[in-house]
């Protein structure tokens, strides 16, 4: 169960979605070149993992957090803070300087929403990012698939859904949540990414 946790972090799943683009629907890349793409994922994956990940590390060391679990909800605000902040960078880079297509665009802007709201609701309460994270990226699939009729993206949504409820009962089974902690981060997660992507203009 700490595998599943771990294969399927939070901060790695941007990558994934990336992944996914660049072996299923690698036009939804455009205007970048196919040869280039694998850059870009790489950029994408220092941005959106590495770097969020060394500075929870930071504020580790500097004990500013007390675990690197971020299992408790005050140690979780400036870590969210930071990297919302560092996702906000990254859609206004891929926005401003690369001009992807519409459905990755949409995409990054939903999750930079998603984690201001999940910033948000930390204040007060505690909430399973990991099912936030893993439900909305079924959230997104599915949206992408219905809307844009990408018929690809049909097998990659299916197993989304199955590595969902993995992830959710691993939460569970490893004690770091409670019931209502991981079904709040679910439907959050889900519903909210696939109204953003499916009704976006």
């Amino acid at each position: 169960m700490k595998l599943i946790s771990a294969i399927f972090h939070p901060l790695i799943l941007c990558t994934y979605y990336f992944l996914v683009i660049y072996f299923i629907q690698p036009n939804l890349l455009s205007p970048i070149p196919v040869t280039v793409a694998p850059k870009l994922i790489l950029v994408i994956f220092v941005a959106s993992c590495l770097l969020p990940a060394s500075c929870i590390l930071l504020l580790k060391l500097t004990r500013n957090i007390g675990s690197l679990h971020l299992d408790k909800r005050s140690d979780r605000i400036i870590p969210f803070v930071i990297i919302a902040f560092i996702y906000t960078v990254i859609t206004w880079f891929l926005i401003q300087r690369l001009v992807l297509s519409t459905q990755v665009i949409t995409t990054m802007g939903c999750i930079t929403v998603l984690i201001g709201v999940l910033c948000i609701i930390t204040l007060k309460y505690k909430i399973s990012i990991h099912a936030a994270a893993i439900w909305a990226s079924a959230g997104i699939l599915s949206a992408l698939s219905i809307r844009y009729n990408l018929m690809a993206f049909y097998v990659p949504t299916l197993f989304s859904f199955v590595i969902a409820g993995w992830v959710s009962s691993s939460r569970l089974v490893l004690r770091k949540h409670t019931t209502t902690e991981v079904w709040s981060g679910s439907f959050l997660g889900f519903l909210s990414c696939f109204i953003f992507i499916y009704f976006c203009p």
